[in-house]
């Protein structure tokens, strides 16, 4: 009996050990040709070796990918006209059943600013960027990260802290969080990172960051898959087992 519950032990720790993220399907848009160099492109085409990358060239196009495809992350950019939720049905309904998403909006629309949980505070155009998460900063030269303006009214809005913070601009004005363990917002343009290479570093590690959370704490925890449920049901239920039956054995002695 000790052998087979050590052996339901140590599968059912395998199973709730942190999965390595596999192949993912992403989509991508940004809403105008970026003035500046795309370090979010040049890091979905430094993935695109491990992960499958669709980018959308319009809005029609984005949300039609959304409606008719599978997607572990949509990655949408808006950096030109005023958007709000109602430009976006499909990627509402996507964020709504707990999509997956790492989003800017630089006009701070309200209604998109309430799907995705983000508060906008302080003020505008700030730089550098603090990598403050780790996991974030692996690969980024200068850190902090400097931002520059390729030609925008704005393109730095800073944010409140989420329920993670993984850069900042200042303690209380953050660069980019997360509201929730789907939904990523970052307050800076694509094309502003001052550094091609450091701007691509930080978006290859929030993907995959955001992909496949690498710590587990009070905040995101990592759901069981449905096999991980079943062995820590039969666990428990063979260990109720093995008390009861030494209970019955001590009666006979």
């Amino acid at each position: 009996m000790k052998k087979y519950l050590s052996t339901l032990t140590f599968l059912l720790l395998l199973l709730l050990l942190p999965a390595e993220s596999g192949a993912a399907k992403i989509l991508y848009y940004v809403d105008t040709v970026a003035i500046g160099q795309d370090s979010m492109a040049n890091a979905l085409v430094n993935l695109s070796a491990e992960h499958e990358v669709v980018t959308a060239s319009n809005i029609g196009e984005f949300e039609a990918d959304i409606a008719n495809n599978s997607f572990d992350l949509v990655i949408l950019m808006l950096h030109d006209a005023l958007r709000t939720t109602s430009d976006f049905p499909q990627f509402v309904n996507y964020v709504q059943n707990a999509g997956k998403i790492i989003f800017a909006d630089v006009h701070k629309d309200t209604s998109l600013a309430a799907l995705t949980g983000v508060s906008y505070i302080g003020n505008i155009n700030m730089s550098p960027v603090n990598v403050t998460d780790v996991n974030v900063s692996d690969g980024i030269a200068m850190n902090p990260m400097p931002l520059i303006n390729p030609g925008y009214t704005v393109w730095s809005m800073p944010m409140a802290p989420g329920i993670r913070t993984l850069a900042s601009f200042t303690e209380t004005e953050a660069a980019a969080i997360m509201t929730s363990d789907t939904i990523t917002v970052n307050g800076f343009l694509v094309d502003t990172p001052a550094n091609l290479t450091d701007g691509t570093a930080f978006f290859e590690n929030q993907i995959e960051y955001v992909l496949s959370p690498p710590m587990i704490d009070d905040t995101i925890a990592v759901p069981l898959s449905p096999s991980a449920k079943l062995m820590l049901i039969l666990l428990f239920g063979l260990a109720g087992y093995t008390v009861m039956r030494k209970r019955v054995q001590k009666r006979h002695v």
